[in-house]
């Protein structure tokens, strides 16, 4: 495995080894760039959105749509434990749906790329006005 795929998957696992070797093969390097991407920025054309929704669709990708649904709340709470601002309150929401909608996502066996993009739309609330 090259250097910067393993310092990746160290990082994301946050450490935890088991979670860190889960993400193994999974791009999850780029899930978390998108994620960042739209809790930094927001997303007001939807491409990170839309990106994010893409690389979890279909039913070959099923793994990677697991790991996005066990690492996006943990992401929102990393990202949101240092607000001190009006956002805080909307973002410990935003928050709360996220873990509530990555818990039942495959239990309704709702639609991946569907839910990739409400998870983006909840953490674009962690993004400072414009």
């Amino acid at each position: 495995m090259p250097e910067s795929e393993i310092a990746a998957l160290v990082r994301l696992g946050q450490g935890a080894p088991g979670q860190a070797l889960s993400f193994a093969g999974l791009d999850m390097a780029k899930i978390d760039a998108l994620l960042s991407e739209i809790a930094d920025h927001g997303d007001g054309t939807h491409r990170a959105r839309l990106a994010l929704g893409a690389l979890v669709a279909n039913k070959a990708n099923r793994d990677r749509f697991q790991a996005l649904l066990a690492y996006a709340p943990r992401f929102a709470a990393r990202r949101i434990r240092d607000l001190r601002d009006e956002r805080l309150p909307g973002a410990i929401a935003a928050w709360q749906e996220i873990g509530a909608l990555a818990s039942r996502a495959v239990v309704l066996n709702l639609d991946a790329s569907a839910v990739a993009f409400q998870i983006g739309s909840l953490l674009a609330r962690l993004a400072p006005p414009r």
